[in-house]
């Protein structure tokens, strides 16, 4: 179709959408058919079932519904042609004037061109046939591409803005409008009269990345003519797809097209064959002939090849359901960097035929060996090797992350897509017809669990399969999570066991688990220096022993007691905590999995790691005894799971039977003291009245009665008034805590798929990369206290330097390079002391940083002999320690 040389026309080709440094302007038309290419390039590599998702969002056909969605992507754009946007360059104000669209100073104002846009759309669509429904949830979504929904204010403004203009821009919007119908061939009128709310995602969110790509110049140059606009697509369309294989975004197709069995995915590349175990062989059972998005729950105690079966039912229900990709959310950034590799090698085993991407998503990923060094491939993207796994260096950015097909990271960055804050909608989009995997699904408050039940939902109507695994759930929370994907309650089988949802129909079953020793419960010394007297008179006989401590106080309390006495007896002592720079925290999780993980190689023979819990989580660590601090109930036999965890396996003597002491267990209850702060008390009091007279836990027999009876909101039987009222006190101020958290989820969440008008924002919250955001303006995806990451830097006479030893200096009046910014996050520690917090917020951050994408949010915390006063609190950098507190004199 081309451009003719009538008055319209010569406006319409006048028109500017972008401009270079040198000088060269990209006509509007020219964009939106980019734009345009770019998203049919990218719906060309989808799965057939993502097309067939916007086959039903518009009841279109499937070739129709490709050309009006290509066509509405190039759409979100219109906006410019306005007085708005087009006077914002000089030279192209005088060329449009010249061609005839005119305006005055007053119609220019300062209405972004994305709510122009949307004030546009509904007008132009319904005059090519659609509904006034339909158009206008269209028209919020092409007009979002920058981050947010338009507000009824601004939709307000941007009507009163084009209701001032000449009669000539109507008829350069229609003409526009025309041009990028004719040329799409999007003929047929949509047969919805509704767009659901996750029709809206679903478009929102291929826009803006669609234009993402179509506004990259290396694929895009500006200044190419239009005026043959058939001609220009068929170019256009033939740079998108250049510019999707550079960034590595390719054919989506399963990575087994005919599943193998258990056995055999595993045995490959393996010298041995692999014998599945009973959860496994359930799991491969259980996802066969599945009829579309499943919901699949795992509920088994440690050790029993969890990771491994929701492995097989993605490529199960990959192969079934046409899924593009896997992401699995864990609860910390060490538990998704062990999963990281896991997954690295299990993709290594399937020999692809074509290379694979595979993130790693949190905010510490460049911090990790693996992902660091397969970003470094060189792939041939003509002749890909077979096997290949890489981490493209495009997907990177966090906005980015989840659009890549596979991908491992903590459950905040799945959590952000359905959080009312930018670009939510583009991370949403990268789930979508996904099989997402929510692991140690027990480790979240309500709030959070909240936020993860909305999730679900969103999965579900994303056309998404969930997989869960837990060793230990409430019975109310896997009630709660089975209902939000759509299962009617039912009588399940007992624990361990796996329940499918599959169209509506649930399905569930047990197994029995390897043999298992019964973990004898005992109680240890609250107080630290008892406590360490014991650790070490049964750990210097040999034996490697873990305690886990709730708070970094207590752990680096703990580790002071123990030093002296773990050098004498020759024992190797290690500490793991979050409060350690970024670099020195990944070093100590590679040593700690490296001392106590399945190679036993370099296992010592006498061991003590004093830990919080950061252990708690996805590590394969096996020890021979255990002191824990007072937990709930779930989380003490989630630690429980690393005592004996690996069979057949010698053991010292007096070691020879799992035991696991408890803190302060014995007599009256406790305090609570080191709990009660991270943990709410009334689960800490029905915890301790559940386990105080027992001798021992089995496993899996005991379980589920345990969770059961410690879950109960409800007051025992037999305690005498004083502990009966205490307990009354508790359950109070929980329910009251409950109340307020799923108030404040609800107020921080997108909406319901349910319907679109929930949807609509009453306020536009902040970016979440910005802590500096009052907590009521920030998208939270948990509740804590606030927090700031600093990057230690050591005073020398006015010089700061990275290191003690005053060899790497810092300017902080300088852009840093790349790997300077690099070397100050392996440096950073997030603190969370209030004081600290406040008096650092108090204070500006430099400049030069936040031009940098690495340290745009943090601080340098300048420090004099290891020391720095801050607020009252003397914070300290021990290199063995981490970061210290202490009340300044």
């Amino acid at each position: 179709m081309k451009i003719e040389d009538n008055p319209v026309r010569i406006m319409v080709s006048s028109l500017w959408a972008k401009t270079g440094p040198d000088g060269t302007w990209h006509p509007l038309v020219a964009h939106l058919l980019d734009v345009a290419a770019a998203t049919r390039a990218i719906l060309e590599r989808e799965p057939y079932t993502t097309r067939e998702q916007y086959e039903n969002d518009f009841g279109l056909s499937d070739e129709q519904a490709i050309a009006w969605v290509s066509a509405l992507a190039a759409l979100h754009d219109i906006g410019k042609a306005s007085p708005a946007f087009q006077a914002k360059s000089p030279e192209g104000a005088e060329r449009v004037r010249k061609a005839g669209l005119s305006w005055s100073r007053i119609d220019e104002g300062s209405v972004p061109h994305g709510v122009v846009t949307n004030a546009l759309i509904p007008r132009l669509l319904q005059d090519a046939g659609w509904g006034p429904r339909p158009a206008k949830v269209v028209a919020d979504a092409l007009g979002a591409h920058h981050g947010f929904r338009a507000t009824p204010t601004e939709q307000r403004d941007a009507k009163g803005h084009l209701g001032l203009l000449p009669s000539a821009w109507k008829g350069a919007h229609n003409a526009i409008f025309n041009i990028i119908v004719a040329t799409l061939q999007a003929s047929t009128s949509p047969e919805v009269s509704v767009v659901s709310a996750d029709a809206f995602m679903r478009l929102a969110g291929l826009v803006s990345f669609a234009d993402w790509i179509g506004s990259t110049v290396e694929y895009f140059p500006l200044g190419r003519d239009p005026s043959d606009s058939h001609t220009y697509y068929l170019e256009a369309l033939s740079r998108a797809r250049d510019a999707l294989d550079g960034i590595g975004w390719r054919q989506k197709r399963p990575a087994r097209e005919e599943l193998p069995s258990f056995a055999d995915v595993f045995s490959a590349k393996s010298p041995q064959p692999f014998e599945p175990r009973e959860l496994q062989r359930v799991v491969e059972r259980l996802t066969k002939g599945v009829g579309g998005p499943s919901f699949l729950l795992i509920e088994a105690p440690t050790g029993e090849g969890k990771t491994e079966a929701a492995y097989y039912a993605h490529l199960a229900l990959q192969s079934q359901n046409a899924h593009r990709g896997l992401y699995i959310a864990l609860p910390t950034q060490a538990t998704g960097n062990a999963m990281y590799e896991r997954t690295f090698k299990f993709l290594r085993r399937l020999d692809l035929e074509t290379p694979l991407d595979l993130q790693l998503v949190h905010g510490a990923a460049l911090l990790n060996s693996t992902y660091a060094d397969i970003q470094l491939l060189d792939i041939d993207r003509e002749n890909p090797s077979s096997g290949t796994v890489t981490a493209e260096e495009w997907f990177t950015s966090r906005k980015r992350a989840l659009l890549s097909e596979y991908g491992v990271g903590t459950v905040d960055q799945a959590l952000l897509s359905i959080l009312n804050v930018k670009h939510q909608f583009v991370r949403l989009w990268g789930l979508a017809n996904r099989t997402v995997v929510l692991d140690e699904v027990h480790a979240y408050d309500l709030y959070t669990s909240t936020l993860i039940d909305t999730l679900v939902r969103w999965l579900r109507a994303l056309g998404s399969s969930v997989i869960v695994m837990t060793a230990t759930l409430p019975p109310g929370r896997r009630d709660e999570l089975l209902n939000v994907f759509g299962a009617a309650k039912a009588k399940l089988p007992p624990y361990p066991r796996v329940v499918m949802m599959d169209s509506g129909v649930t399905t569930a079953a047990s197994f029995p688990t390897r043999p298992q020793q019964a973990i004898r419960i005992s109680t240890a010394p609250l107080d630290v220096n008892p406590l360490a007297t014991k650790i070490l008179e049964r750990t210097q006989h040999g034996g490697c022993t873990c305690c886990i401590v709730n708070t970094v106080q207590r752990a680096q309390d703990l580790f002071r007691a123990l030093r002296e006495g773990a050098a004498a007896y020759g024992v190797q002592l290690d500490l793991f905590h979050a409060r350690f720079p970024a670099g020195q925290r990944r070093d100590i999780e590679k040593r700690v999995v490296a001392l106590y993980g399945a190679d036993r190689q370099c296992r010592p023979e006498r061991g003590i790691l004093v830990a919080t819990q950061v252990v708690e989580q996805s590590l394969d660590l096996d020890f021979d005894w255990m002191v824990t601090d007072l937990a709930p109930i779930d989380l003490m036999l989630q630690r429980a799971g690393r005592l004996h965890r690996h069979a057949g396996k010698a053991r010292p003597k007096h070691m020879s039977t799992p035991e696991l002491g408890i803190t302060d267990l014995a007599g009256d209850p406790p305090e609570l003291t080191p709990a009660k702060y991270i943990y709410d008390e009334f689960v800490l009091l029905r915890t301790w009245w559940a386990v105080r007279t027992r001798s021992t836990i089995r496993s899996p027999e005991d379980v589920e009665g345990l969770i059961d009876l410690v879950y109960r909101d409800e007051i025992p039987e037999g305690l005498p008034n004083s502990l009966s009222k205490r307990f009354e006190a508790t359950l109070e101020k929980l329910d009251k805590e409950r109340t307020n958290h799923r108030v404040e989820a609800q107020t921080a969440l997108i909406g319901q798929p349910d319907r679109y008008l929930d949807l609509l924002p009453l306020r536009k919250l902040a970016d979440e990369e910005d802590p500096e955001i009052h907590q009521t303006l920030l998208g939270r995806t948990r509740l804590g206290d606030p927090s700031i990451t600093v990057a230690p830097l050591h005073d020398r006479s006015g010089q700061y330097f990275l290191d003690e030893q005053a060899t790497i200096p810092v300017r902080l009046d300088q852009l840093p390079s790349f790997d300077d910014a690099v070397q100050l996050v392996m440096r950073s520690v997030s603190l969370a002391r209030k004081g600290v917090v406040q008096a650092l917020r108090a204070k500006e951050r430099p400049k030069a940083w936040e031009d940098s994408a690495l340290l745009r949010y943090t601080y340098p915390l300048i420090l004099k002999d290891r020391h720095v006063d801050i607020g009252g609190t003397v914070v300290t950098l021990d290199p063995e320690l981490g970061i210290t507190y202490e009340k300044a004199e």
